[in-house]
């Protein structure tokens, strides 16, 4: 978690395959990533199912449904932009409401190749978020620096502390009065499919996939863009759990598309 072009997506790359791509592109709701790993005892094997949380403000439902079965979780701040590091706080608040308050958490101050030469910098950033309680480690997706030593902090944290699990707030899906912008409108409707599929892992690839097919840009989605896309995606309900529920996913984004201002 972290707020947009942080890192996130490209440290994950590094931690899965270890290769760094520098071509920036902005996270579409959750993608999930795998990968096996030791602990650091040698006697348990564990499978890092990793999600990838959208930086992006408008995606609350999203996050939160993301949050809602973590066992842990980074949050990642840009150490050459000290508005994300400020963000760390808001960030963990939101893990802890939705996963439960002992959850074990690391932050990492990401781009540490950028400062390498202005120690004083990392100091700075350090300092402010050692009062929230969480392992902090300073990365760098481009050069590998202490990205896998990142994930296995958190892994052995998630062994040794548990995750102090609490159930998600059963009303992040409840309509709001009024939705002020296209992405607020795709967050609800991403988190509706999603649960319609009942796979919030496949739900998302075919979204995005989606989005892709029809070239629109989820962050500049237009109240026409939204419609557009209910036809296809009420298709695929339909296809995979039958016309009722399809029909009751179309009355719920119609019912909801009302509620738009913009």
């Amino acid at each position: 978690m972290g707020d947009p072009a942080v890192g996130k997506t490209s440290l994950i790359r590094r931690f899965v395959t270890g290769k760094y791509d520098d071509n920036y592109l902005s996270t579409m709701g959750t993608v999930v990533s795998k990968k096996n790993m030791v602990n650091s005892s040698g006697d348990c094997n564990v499978k890092m199912m990793v999600w990838d949380i959208s930086g992006q403000e408008e995606f609350k439902r999203v996050h939160a449904s993301g949050f809602s079965n973590a066992n842990g979780g980074i949050a990642v701040c840009d150490i050459t932009r000290p508005e994300t590091v400020e963000h760390i706080r808001r960030w963990l608040t939101d893990l802890r409401k939705h996963a439960g308050p002992k959850i074990p958490a690391v932050i990492l101050t990401n781009k540490f190749d950028l400062v390498e030469a202005d120690p004083a910098r990392v100091i700075t950033a350090h300092r402010e978020l050692k009062t929230l309680g969480c392992r902090i480690l300073t990365t760098s997706a481009k050069t590998g620096y202490n990205v896998e030593k990142a994930f296995e902090v958190l892994m052995d944290a998630m062994l040794t502390d548990g995750t102090g699990t609490a159930p998600v707030e059963s009303d992040f899906l409840k309509l709001p009065e009024q939705f002020n912008s296209g992405p607020e409108l795709l967050d609800y409707l991403s988190l509706r499919f999603c649960m319609s599929v009942g796979d919030q892992e496949m739900g998302m690839y075919i979204l995005r996939k989606q989005l892709a097919d029809m070239k629109i840009d989820f962050q500049k989605i237009t109240g026409e863009d939204i419609t557009n896309l209910i036809v296809p995606l009420v298709k695929v309900i339909e296809d995979l759990m039958g016309k009722d529920s399809a029909r009751e996913f179309r009355k719920d984004l119609i019912r909801a598309k009302s509620k738009c201002i913009f």
